[in-house]
């Protein structure tokens, strides 16, 4: 079988779907459960992770890696995938990587592709690519709309699409999402996001409804606020850098844990979801936010003073 690119090197386009071995098919067994545990495998289970370099996603290649999963990511940025490849090195772990704009069809394919090329299948695909586009129906223009929809909801779906065949053939596999709290709640100037995450949440039920019978899982994480950097360079641009402390401190009294979920809690909630300890979650969108969503923030207002 011929290889996919070396370590980082770019994703060619490709029009096709990849042959697969001969022999994946025939592991297949009873498509309806696949638990994909990398003990009853003779080769580790592999993770194709879109958007795996850095935040939620450079978390969740390591927390997979981990995990036993041999992982493939993905990012814009030749320099990010180098890194993440160069980390799972150091800690002995099975990750690789290349170069892919997710919003390029084109691109997309081939990556995923790749990895199947590479790897002889795939038994879990994360999409934690995204971006928030801030604006309300006044401020945001149809470009933007376009942009947000493209990356936070088509992307998603197309690489769905791609990765589908290869999972089914091989016996089922797990589709693994990174969604929002604001697909739950609705917060000021996020219309396109919001509505883009929602409409995610969908997607996922109507994969897991659709392709359940034939052993593939699709489930969702919903983050709050993560702390990243880049959410702290986003909360800059938004309210400028002499604002930036007082929202933050603003973010973290809205938590009832008093602080911000990290990365690598997000990434042990994929990684659960990815893998056969979840065999049983289908259609299903665990929101990790320490319970920020859960808190009535107007419940302030009726708080007695101490």
């Amino acid at each position: 079988m011929s290889r996919g690119p070396a370590r980082g090197d770019r994703v060619r386009r490709r029009s096709r779907i990849p042959v697969l071995q001969s022999g994946l098919a025939a592991r297949s067994g009873d498509k309806r459960g696949h638990p994909m545990r990398s003990e009853d495998r003779a080769a580790p289970s592999v993770a194709v992770v879109v958007g795996g370099t850095k935040g939620m996603g450079r978390a969740a290649s390591l927390a997979l890696a981990r995990d036993g999963f041999e992982v493939f990511a993905c990012s814009r940025d030749r320099t990010d995938v180098d890194a993440l490849c160069e980390e799972g090195r150091r800690a002995d772990l099975r990750i690789d990587g290349a170069v892919c704009d997710v919003a390029d069809e084109a691109a997309l394919n081939g990556f995923i592709d790749a990895a199947a090329h590479r790897h002889g299948r795939i038994d879990a695909l994360v999409f934690a690519a995204g971006r928030a586009y801030p604006g309300n129906a006044l401020e945001l223009t149809s470009e933007d709309w376009d942009a947000c929809f493209r990356l936070n909801l088509r992307a998603p779906f197309l690489a769905a699409k791609r990765a589908l065949p290869m999972m089914i053939a091989g016996g089922g596999g797990s589709l693994v999402f990174v969604s929002t709290i604001w697909a739950f709640t609705t917060p000021c100037d996020r219309l396109a996001y919001l509505t883009a995450k929602s409409g995610l949440t969908a997607l996922v039920r109507g994969l897991a409804v659709d392709h359940g019978g034939q052993g593939i899982r699709a489930n969702a994480v919903a983050p709050g606020y993560v702390d990243t950097e880049f959410l702290r360079r986003s909360i800059e641009t938004v309210h400028g850098s002499a604002q930036t402390p007082e929202v933050l401190a603003n973010v973290l009294k809205a938590h009832p844990m008093g602080r911000m979920v990290r990365p690598e809690e997000v990434a042990e909630a994929i990684s659960f979801l990815a893998g056969g300890r979840s065999s049983g979650f289908n259609g299903q969108t665990l929101i990790v936010d320490g319970g920020a969503a859960t808190k009535f923030s107007l419940a302030d207002a009726w708080r007695r003073n101490e």
